[in-house]
C-alpha cells in the first residue's frame, strides 16, 4: 500500500499508510498510521527538505532515500476511525492549519 508523506507548518515530515489491522479473529480492517520521518525535517515557508538535520536534500533523493528499507519513523498514533487515504488526507490537512494557526500566535 502506498505511504504518503506531508511537510508540515512545525518543521517535521509527517507519513501515514495504511495498513490491516485484526479486529476480531478471522475479520480485518484497515487502520491509518501517522508518523513522523526522523532523518529529514522540512522548511515550511521555502519548501526545502532538510536531510539529518543540516544538508538541503533535492525532492528526487528524498524519494530515493524514504524508499530504502531502513528509514527510521516514530509512529505518533492509529487511527481506525478514517475510512479511506482521502479522510485521512483530510484529517492531515485540519492538523497543518491548527499547527500553522499556532505558529503565528508564537510569533506575533
Amino acid at each position: 500500500m502506498p505511504v504518503y508523506f506531508y511537510g508540515m507548518p512545525n518543521g517535521r515530515i509527517f507519513c501515514f499508510f495504511a495498513r490491516f489491522s485484526e479486529v476480531h479473529l478471522n475479520q480485518s480492517t484497515l487502520e491509518f498510521v501517522f508518523a513522523v520521518h526522523e532523518d529529514f525535517t522540512y522548511d515550511y515557508e521555502t519548501g526545502k527538505i532538510i536531510a539529518f538535520g543540516f544538508k538541503e536534500t533535492r525532492i528526487s533523493d528524498f524519494e530515493e532515500m524514504v524508499n530504502s528499507p531502513d528509514q527510521r519513523i516514530r509512529i505518533m498514533n492509529v487511527y481506525q476511525f478514517l475510512e479511506s487515504y482521502s479522510d485521512a488526507q483530510l484529517f492531515l490537512n485540519t492538523k497543518a492549519q491548527i499547527m500553522r494557526r499556532n505558529l503565528e500566535l508564537e510569533i506575533a
